[in-house]
C-alpha cells in the first residue's frame, strides 16, 4: 500500500532530522543548519505493521515541506492527495504555537482533502534536543490529534515505534476508504 505523508512545522523544528531518521536515509546529519527549499521527498518502506496480528508492508512517501512561509504558494501541491500530516515543532523556539495554528489552518482547515480531515490521519511530533524540558501550550486545534515527544539522538526507538502505529492506523483507515468505495461502485452498479 502506498502513503503520502506530510511533515509541516516551523523552521528549525527538526523536520528533516525526523524524516532522515524515520527513512534509515544515508545522509549524514551535520551539525549545519541548512534549511529545506520548498519540499524534500523522501521514500522508503516499512515492514510488518502490526494491525490485528497481520504483518502489512506500506511504501512511503514522506514530505519533508519547508517551514519557510515564502514556499506557501506551493502548499496545495504538497497537501495535494495526502494521506497523513505530521506536525513538528521544537519547544523551545519562540512562537511556534502561532506558527503551527497557520499550518493547521493552511493544511487541514483550507486544504480540502478529505483524507486529512480526520484527526487519526494526523500526528504531533515535539522535537526536543538535548534533554529539554521547555513545554509549549498548543491551541485547541491540536487536542484531539496524537502527540509523541522525540528525541532522536537519546530515544530514537521509541520514535520509530510511534511512527510505525500511526502508520499502522493510515494503512488501516485508507484500506478501509478503498473497500468502502468498491462497496459503493459495486451498489451503483
Amino acid at each position: 500500500m502506498y502513503l503520502k505523508i506530510v511533515l509541516i512545522g516551523p523552521c528549525r523544528s527538526g523536520k528533516t532530522v525526523i524524516a532522515n531518521f524515520l527513512s534509515d536515509c544515508s545522509d549524514s546529519v551535520s551539525g549545519e543548519y541548512r534549511p529545506t527549499q520548498g519540499v524534500r521527498i523522501v521514500e522508503f518502506e516499512t515492514q510488518n505493521l502490526n494491525m490485528s496480528s497481520r504483518g502489512l508492508k506500506a511504501e512511503v512517501e514522506l514530505w519533508d515541506c519547508s517551514g519557510d512561509t515564502k514556499f506557501e504558494p506551493l502548499w496545495p501541491a504538497m497537501y495535494k492527495d495526502a494521506h497523513g500530516i505530521v506536525f513538528v515543532y521544537d519547544p523551545s523556539l519562540p512562537g511556534v504555537a502561532s506558527e503551527l495554528d497557520n499550518y493547521f489552518e493552511a493544511f487541514i482547515n483550507e486544504s480540502g482533502n478529505l483524507s486529512l480531515t480526520n484527526t487519526k490521519n494526523w500526528l504531533v511530533i515535539k522535537h526536543t534536543k538535548n534533554n529539554d524540558s521547555t513545554n509549549t501550550t498548543l491551541s485547541n486545534n491540536f487536542a484531539k490529534i496524537s502527540q509523541v515527544t522525540a528525541n532522536v539522538e537519546e530515544n530514537g526507538q521509541k520514535l520509530r515505534s510511534d511512527f510505525s502505529n500511526y502508520l499502522a492506523g493510515l494503512v488501516v483507515g485508507v484500506r478501509d476508504r478503498n473497500e468502502q468505495d468498491e462497496l459503493n461502485i459495486l451498489t451503483v452498479i
